[in-house]
């Protein structure tokens, strides 16, 4: 499996190499378990998008999927 994690809105300063884009390969992991393999804390990925579906950081990405990962919405 080759898969894209995109991270959105900022969220790339909590990713230890401030990657905004991260290619991975490899087993059919869940995103969860991707972004901690990463380091990235997970308590900040609240939306999970593939496609034009939000999914949950259970989903496992398919091969050649985009993953986009949102923080929580702010403002008033």
């Amino acid at each position: 499996m080759k898969a894209r994690i995109k991270l959105m809105g900022g969220l790339h300063v909590y990713e230890p190499l401030r990657r905004r884009v991260i290619e991975v390969e490899g087993d059919s992991a869940t995103v969860k378990e991707i972004l901690t393999s990463l380091g990235f804390p997970v308590e900040y990925a609240w939306i999970v998008v593939v496609g034009d579906r939000i999914v949950g950081l259970d989903y496992r990405p398919a091969d050649g999927e985009e993953v986009c990962v949102y923080p929580p919405a702010n403002g008033g």
